[in-house]
């Protein structure tokens, strides 16, 4: 005996089999990453650019001035992303040996815009190691003040609370001790 949802189950079943198959105009990932010529100039250039890129980047981390223009080129390579491989598609026989750009930018998003988000990823994670390592210094001197401050109160027999001022002070001076961490 034949259950009546059977025959529905089995049409989706096949519809979504036929959904999965690689159709003429796209194409899967490995098909594309097999199917460019990995010995052109160009492209080892660019590897080459990715990688020099990442190590300038970790080179340079702790400098914030040089980690934020990285970061803007890096977003504006991935923004323009689809018109550049537009551009590439036209004049592909200026610099390579078959056309890689297609009209999905799978070449593009493999080989320029996935090394770069990555380095995008290292350049935020610099960025936030940095602005904890200055959150922990501008914390440790503002209980050094603190300390100071109810030191100094103590020592003059002031038995106002100390933490108002003190907070006064900090918010007076906190651009010096700023400056004075950089």
């Amino acid at each position: 005996m034949q259950v009546p949802f059977d025959s529905v189950k089995q049409q989706v079943w096949d519809e979504i089999r036929q959904a999965m198959k690689m159709s003429n105009q796209t194409e899967s990932f490995w098909y594309n990453a097999q199917a460019f010529a990995h010995a052109e100039r160009w492209i080892l250039g660019l590897l080459a650019a990715h990688v020099l890129v990442f190590l300038s980047v970790v080179l340079f981390r702790r400098n914030t001035t040089f980690l934020g223009v990285m970061f803007g080129v890096l977003g504006a390579a991935v923004y323009f992303g689809e018109r550049v491989n537009a551009l590439a598609g036209q004049h592909w026989q200026a610099f390579a040996g078959q056309d890689y750009f297609d009209s999905y930018g799978i070449f593009y998003s493999v080989l320029v815009s996935l090394p770069t988000v990555i380095n995008l990823f290292a350049v935020l994670i610099f960025y936030l190691m940095e602005v904890t390592s200055l959150m922990v210094v501008v914390k440790r001197k503002e209980l050094l003040h603190k300390a100071k401050a109810r030191a100094k109160a103590e020592a003059a027999g002031v038995s106002q609370q100390v933490d108002r001022g003190v907070t006064a002070q900090l918010t007076a001076a906190g651009d010096r001790s700023i400056k004075k961490l950089q």
